[in-house]
């Protein structure tokens, strides 16, 4: 019995040992990778002192007045000159028609005196407001809506 006997290694040592080399490996795979992602972007190094330059703007010179005419100036015969011609008259635009969007219309619940619809997965009741159209009247036929001023019926789904 001597110093070749077989020592039992304790369990919790080979754990311990396992976590930091399992550390230490993670944070070489990490720097490795970042460096090469660093490399590839042609970032010259990590985050530096920002550089501060003084902008200035320069702003034109005010442009000189034109002189105005004066007594000694000639002016053109009344004769020669040609009045402005008149303005040419542009057909007024038609507005363009409002195009309500599609409503999906799911169900249809009345109880008591209240009644729910469920459009575009939202349930609304009546003056709810849905796609910038509020629902003026739900009943078990189907419901309507005002869009932009135009009125929107939706049938319920058979």
């Amino acid at each position: 019995m001597s110093g070749s006997q077989n020592k039992k290694v304790s369990p919790y040592l080979i754990y311990i040992s396992a976590a930091i080399i399992t550390v230490i490996l993670a944070n070489f795979v990490f720097n490795f990778f970042s460096n090469y992602v660093r490399k590839q972007k042609n970032d010259p190094a990590p985050i530096t002192k920002p550089v501060c330059r003084k902008t200035t703007i320069k702003t034109p010179a005010p442009k000189k007045p034109l002189p105005a005419q004066t007594e000694n100036t000639p002016k053109p015969p009344a004769a020669q000159q040609t009045p402005a011609p008149a303005p040419i008259p542009t057909p007024a635009a038609a507005p363009e028609p409002i195009i309500p969007p599609t409503f999906i219309l799911s169900g249809i619940f009345i109880a008591d005196n209240d009644a729910y619809a469920i459009i575009d997965n939202k349930v609304v009741r009546k003056l709810d407001k849905v796609h910038e159209a509020t629902v003026q009247k739900i009943s078990l036929e189907g419901v309507e809506l005002d869009y932009k001023g135009v009125l929107v019926k939706i049938r319920k789904p058979k």
